[in-house]
């Protein structure tokens, strides 16, 4: 057997393994698996309204908005279209694409260490930075991310390892093509974890300028890798005449609700940020095994031992810049693979592991990670999804069969609330996003007062509930019990038309 074909098959066995390990640990620690509540959803839940909205003829930007890209929105339409009455479609979404990360994972230990076993060892240990790193409590635009930033990582180690003989490297033009979609993919996603991604982009030119017409052929392969994932959203946005609002909603209008102020609030902003990452153990271990593992690894390699440090670093800053939550710091969670690389790397007097301590090592890690995972409520005791479940049966009872009613959360987040039913939003600005500007809450006050929502969902914050009695309009149908330090919840149905 030639050693092209023992290489193809030692490629395969890893994946097949690190997708059989991916599979089985977010059986437990994913909130879409089909072991967990539909309820338990936040987020995560307004992505999937956002794709079921888009599957059943709603123009994105146009009938329904978040500060989110179209291409999330379309990985949750075909989730929905798997399974349109829960997450469970959503969730075999998630583990192709985060078995490919592992795999990208491997292929980068593999890069350096040349352990097929080892490396296998180490892509599983980035389970625990993954799946609990600042809170991975649901899925959200960052986990569909962690691929895409994973393999700019692996293409940055390779260029580094191949550079040390002095050799002028380059991207093959597959390579290139590859790299211009993962960082569309994210731009289409989630704007600013592109931004990231344009670090990786820069130290890969900085590695590769210098090899003459490889490098403008590659570069040319990056920009149709980029057009091949654009161009089918911004011909469908052109033609159903949503590019413009595409262009407001999800620059424009995300841009003015993440402002911190001015430079001294800035300053004051990122101390707070370290403060909260002290609080988070997982946090800290992520960074700890991310900054100085980047520059340790090639700490041997010239100036080249300070690019991923560097890229690291704009990660971080970017992902800190208006982040009320740390779980905007998940897409810089792939550079704690370099940590988990150079301690594998000392361990170089020991030989390759066995294929029974590599099972029993992905046993053990996964083991950690379901234990480790199952102690979150221990730490977030506010959060009980029995009411939104409860919330959720009280709408499937007073629909009256009607094929897609429609929502309006009013003043509040969309949690979910008559997934079994398969709501629609009512409108643009169904929900009230983080931040929302004053036009937003006038768009919805206008909605509500006209009637057009089949349902109300909201909270008692802000007098909401008499504003939504007072128009005369809605009867509420299902309060939940009212319990210390917590919003009572609440839906309000249309009023039957004489």
């Amino acid at each position: 057997m030639s050693s092209l074909s023992l290489s193809r098959r030692m490629e395969l066995t890893a994946l097949a393994a690190l997708s059989l390990f991916t599979l089985v640990v977010m059986l437990f620690v994913s909130n879409d698996s089909p072991l967990a509540s539909i309820n338990n959803h936040v987020d995560s839940a307004i992505f999937f309204m956002s794709g079921k909205a888009w599957a059943n003829g709603l123009i994105p930007y146009v009938d329904f908005s978040d500060s989110k890209g179209p291409l999330l929105w379309f990985i949750e339409m075909v989730g929905y279209w798997i399974s349109p009455t829960d997450y469970h479609g959503v969730w075999v979404l998630s583990v192709l694409v985060m078995s490919l990360t592992f795999y990208v994972c491997w292929l980068t230990a593999m890069a350096v260490l040349h352990r097929p076993r080892l490396s296998m060892c180490v892509a599983m240990t980035m389970a625990i930075p993954y799946f609990l790193g600042f809170s991975f409590l649901e899925t959200r635009a960052e986990t569909w991310c962690n691929l895409p930033v994973a393999y700019g990582i692996y293409l940055v180690v390779r260029l580094i390892k191949q550079r040390q003989d002095g050799a002028h490297v380059a991207l093959s033009a597959k390579e290139a093509a590859m790299l211009g979609a993962a960082v569309m993919s994210c731009l289409l996603i989630k704007w600013s974890i592109a931004a990231m991604m344009m670090s990786l982009c820069l130290a890969v030119l900085l590695l590769s300028w210098k090899s003459g017409m490889r490098f403008v052929k590659s570069l040319g392969a990056f920009v149709a890798g980029a057009t091949a994932i654009a161009l089918p959203f911004a011909a469908y946005l052109v033609c159903v005449g949503a590019f413009a609002p595409f262009i407001q909603e999800y620059f424009m209008a995300t841009a003015s609700t993440v402002g911190v102020g001015d430079a001294s609030q800035l300053i004051g902003f990122y101390i707070n940020e370290a403060r909260k990452i002290y609080h988070s153990p997982i946090s800290v271990l992520s960074i700890m095994l991310s900054l100085p593992g980047a520059y340790m690894l090639f700490r041997r390699y010239g100036i080249a031992r300070w690019i991923l440090p560097l890229c690291y670093c704009v990660f971080f800053l970017i992902g800190s810049y208006g982040n009320h939550w740390l779980y905007y710091l998940q897409a810089s969670l792939s550079f704690a693979l370099l940590g988990l690389i150079w301690i594998a790397d000392r361990l170089n007097g020991l030989d390759d592991v066995s294929m029974k301590k590599s099972v029993f090592y992905g046993l053990c890690v996964g083991l950690t990670v379901v234990y480790l995972h199952s102690l979150y409520p221990v730490y977030h005791p506010g959060f009980d999804d029995t009411d939104y479940a409860n919330g959720d049966k009280i709408i499937a009872l007073n629909h009256h069969k009607k094929e897609h009613p429609t929502i309006l959360c009013y003043r509040t987040l969309d949690v979910g609330v008559g997934i079994s039913s398969e709501i629609l939003p009512v409108s643009r600005y169904w929900f009230h996003q983080n931040g929302a500007v004053e036009d937003m809450k006038l768009h919805q006050d206008s909605i509500l007062r006209s009637g057009q929502a089949d349902f109300i969902y909201a909270n008692d914050a802000d007098g909401c509930f008499s504003i939504i009695e007072n128009t005369g309009l809605y009867t509420c149908i299902w309060k939940s019990p009212q319990r210390t330090g917590q919003l009572t919840l609440g839906i309000w149905k249309k009023k039957a038309t004489e």
